[in-house]
């Protein structure tokens, strides 16, 4: 299985950039991660795989929240590590400590949207799940 890098995110135009850049129908998980975060340092190598088998289907990124405290306030972070779905420029879905099963699960399950159906971007409100 091909394992990648996870690019960090470093400030918030780049953020935004990248953001703007879901409109075009492909989605972007952003992991919101602390070096300190056991869950993450435990599951940073899987996640990399799942990276990597799915990049086809999704842009993995990663902010740390220590570093980025303006980015994970906007997001409303509060718990570790947390993703959030982005899509047709806008959070679609947000993912709270999930284990590996759960995230492919979502992934997949925005993807086959997105995929099936342009306009599902336009379709995602505001507002969003939150799954534990």
């Amino acid at each position: 299985m091909k394992m990648i890098d996870i690019k960090d995110i470093s400030t918030q135009t780049e953020y935004e950039s990248l953001v703007d850049e879901t409109s075009s129908g492909r989605i972007m998980i952003i992991l919101f991660y602390a070096n300190w975060c056991g869950p993450y340092k435990a599951a940073i190598s899987q996640i990399a795989k799942l990276a990597g088998e799915l990049e086809d289907k999704c842009y993995f990124y990663k902010i740390n929240v220590t570093e980025n405290e303006e980015i994970t306030k906007l997001c409303q972070i509060i718990v570790l590590p947390t993703y959030l779905v982005y899509a047709g420029g806008k959070v679609i879905d947000m993912i709270v400590a999930p284990g590996l099963e759960k995230l492919r699960n979502k992934i997949d399950f925005h993807h086959k949207h997105t995929k099936r159906n342009q306009r599902y971007n336009n379709k995602c409100s505001t507002s969003y799940s939150i799954t534990y």
